[in-house]
């Protein structure tokens, strides 16, 4: 991107920190509410690496993320000549800002753990199209279409492009697939992209609200549409109807026994600073596991992976402190 300046000031845009029923810590919060009401839970914030102007004009696209859509405008993709893309909440621009901010920051996040197996598949940006099946809470990411990788975000009752755990979860596939290439999704990569949501997204929730729901604006009181995607559920790998518990479910409870091992190493703590290098370690352990097993492996493959990568010599009490965690939730693991 090029450098501010009197020509190119830095591109700015209004966004949900990260979403209405987080930041003011009301769970009565809806998309149906008085635009007013939506629009104090916004926060202006510089739009990073974003492209240079052509032909004059910002778009919404970067280095990490390009926005899309095959709607006309006036629902089009914006474009700004003073890179101003400060919208309000009604304005299809604003979920188009919504994707693309919070798609650049997991993509830098992620590309700043360090992960060269990870990063050198990382090489082009991923497309989003914000305005996907009108009328449709369907999400997906895919994989196989003809312009490569996409993720494509509903309109269904909350517009899922309003949701930055929406975002998270879908990137979270698209993780997998640079991976792993073509595969089969498994509920434990479901169950991954809810904690990956949940984990980095804490970061954000400065009231500590709702922090083990997968997506509390989304999935909010009013619309609820599952009572299972947390990561604080009961359920474990060893119960007797384990077998019969649909793919969600099992994957919620991959999800919560990841979310039990960020809590161990200091995801649990008063001190914001050691909750964020708890999820920095946590996923990056995950990921770096990731890049190294085939894709059809299951909880404890997966679990043997994490402690492998995270068996440093010195390291022994992080180890015993996941192997803990992993037998708490029915992953007895031989050493």
């Amino acid at each position: 991107m090029v450098a501010p300046s009197d020509d190119h000031p830095t591109p700015r845009g209004t966004v949900f920190w990260p979403d209405p029923v987080t930041s003011s810590g009301d769970p009565s919060l809806h998309w149906d509410a008085p635009d007013a009401l939506l629009q104090t839970q916004c926060v202006d914030v510089d739009l990073p690496h974003l492209l240079p102007p052509e032909d004059g004009l910002y778009r919404l696209r970067g280095r990490n993320v390009q926005t899309v859509t095959r709607r006309p405008p006036p629902m089009g993709s914006p474009s700004s000549a003073a890179g101003d893309f400060r919208f309000g909440v009604r304005d299809p621009g604003f979920l188009f800002v919504m994707a693309y901010y919070w798609l650049d920051t997991l993509s830098s996040y992620v590309q700043g753990l360090g992960i060269d197996a990870l990063n050198r598949t990382l090489n082009r940006p991923i497309s989003v199209d914000p305005l996907g099946p009108a009328g449709r809470d369907n999400s997906h990411f895919s994989p196989a279409h003809p312009e490569g990788p996409r993720i494509v975000l509903g309109l269904g009752q909350v517009p899922d492009a309003s949701d930055p755990a929406v975002l998270a979860h879908e990137y979270g596939h698209a993780l997998h697939y640079w991976a792993l290439g073509p595969h089969g999704v498994t509920p434990w990569e479901e169950g991954f992209n809810d904690f990956l949501a949940t984990c980095w997204l804490d970061r954000f929730n400065k009231h500590g609200h709702a922090r083990e729901e997968v997506f509390p604006w989304d999935n909010n009181p009013t619309v609820r549409w599952d009572d299972w995607r947390r990561v604080d559920v009961s359920e474990r790998f060893d119960d007797p109807d384990f077998a019969d518990y649909d793919h969600y479910l099992r994957g919620n409870i991959w999800a919560s026994t990841l979310w039990d091992a960020y809590l161990a190493l200091g995801g649990d703590s008063t001190q914001s600073h050691e909750r964020e290098a708890a999820a920095n370690e946590i996923i990056t352990i995950y990921l770096t596991a990731l890049t190294r097993l085939p894709a059809d492996s299951g909880p404890t493959e997966l679990a043997r992976g994490l402690l492998r990568k995270d068996a440093a010599p010195g390291d022994g009490s992080r180890a015993a402190a996941l192997r803990e965690v992993f037998g708490a939730r029915g992953l007895a693991l031989s050493r």
